[in-house]
């Protein structure tokens, strides 16, 4: 009896696959006739070139894929993701990790396409930049950069003044928005605590090797007896539960080396569930560092602290940089950020009695 049951199951399973199958084929054959009657199949593609040659990975791409969200609305998008070249790289980059920027593309470039809101392009990534020429050769109209070259690296920048212009011009803001299941995730991990509403702390820890730090990273680092300081006040005067997001060279830390606050490892390693964090927060706290580049173009309500730092004459995080890279002057605020959105210039706003007065007054203004 149970020998025919089983039968009689696989029966049923074979049968109903086969009916899928048919109205899947049916569906295609139908996508197919629509593409051969259109004449032309790439007069909708769009195709978005990221040079792994030619830029490292890091949080700019926010601003990149963002834009490419507008240029493309409308027509089908195709990211085309081109190989690192053997060739001597116009960017150098050194990290504890000796492979860093293979890990950073996983855990960054790769999350951020899935964080933008209604975003839903196809990806290719190609080992050898040969076979991607087909789309090389794409009028200039249909792809972005609009002068990129099979034969050609494209080193041109792109700063996120480049994306305000494109908001304007397109009357369209595209945001960063959590997934609904690392929401889900977050809710299941969150339901196990005994947590009150939620102040993330989001630290920055860089450094040159497993040892050491540059003056230049002291600078851009956060101060982390302040922000330790901060978690201290949130968590004994204030009705609010401090959750410290550690940087990656901060993983192997006990709770014990954030005074026993709430540290969340995972958010650490996972973007997505950073930006569910983001999201779930009744307020972030930050200073300028790539992940911030996150809550910029977001909804989320946050403060960040430490944006352009005067001890930094060039390079990241100086003020004439920020001015630049963003568009603004210095004391401005940057656009598009709702009233629950806040930047504060120089490095003397990372100070406990600054952070104290500013998330008092945005939660005095919240109620």
């Amino acid at each position: 009896m149970n020998k025919i049951l089983k039968y009689l199951g696989l029966l049923i399973n074979a049968f109903v696959r086969k009916i899928i199958n048919f109205h899947n084929s049916q569906y295609l054959k139908s996508e197919e006739i629509n593409y051969i009657k259109s004449g032309n199949k790439n007069k909708n593609l769009f195709v978005a070139f990221i040079e792994r040659s030619s830029h490292p990975v890091n949080f700019n791409y926010v601003e990149y894929l963002l834009n490419i969200k507008l240029l493309s609305s409308g027509k089908s998008c195709l990211i085309v993701i081109l190989p690192e070249s053997n060739i001597k790289k116009i960017y150098q980059k050194n990290n504890f990790i000796k492979n860093s920027n293979e890990i950073r593309y996983e855990t960054i470039l790769k999350p951020i396409i899935d964080l933008i809101d209604d975003f839903n392009p196809s990806v290719l990534t190609f080992n050898n930049r040969i076979d991607a020429k087909e789309y090389f050769d794409l009028p200039s109209q249909q792809k972005f950069p609009q002068n990129s070259k099979y034969e050609d690296i494209n080193y041109s920048p792109f700063y996120v003044k480049n994306l305000y212009h494109s908001i304007k011009s397109s009357k369209s803001r595209p945001i960063i928005k959590a997934n609904e299941q690392y929401l889900e995730l977050l809710n299941f991990y969150q339901s196990k605590k005994n947590y009150k509403k939620l102040i993330s702390i989001s630290l920055r820890d860089s450094k040159i090797d497993e040892k050491n730090n540059s003056e230049m990273d002291n600078f851009r680092n956060s101060n982390l007896k302040v922000w330790l300081d901060v978690a201290d006040w949130i968590k004994n005067s204030l009705n609010y539960t401090p959750i410290i997001i550690p940087d990656i060279t901060q993983i192997n830390l006990q709770s014990n080396d954030f005074r026993d606050h709430e540290i969340l490892k995972l958010a650490s390693l996972n973007l997505k569930f950073r930006v569910a964090l983001y999201q779930k927060s009744f307020l972030n706290l930050t200073i300028s560092a790539g992940f911030s580049e996150l809550l910029y173009h977001s909804e989320f309500s946050f403060l960040c602290f430490k944006f352009g730092d005067n001890r930094i004459k060039q390079g990241a995080n100086s003020i004439n940089i920020n001015e630049d890279t963003y568009g603004i002057k210095k004391n401005e605020q940057l656009p598009y950020l709702n009233k629950k959105q806040k930047i504060y210039w120089g490095e003397n706003t990372e100070e406990f009695s600054f952070i104290k007065n500013k998330v008092q007054l945005f939660l005095d203004n919240q109620l």
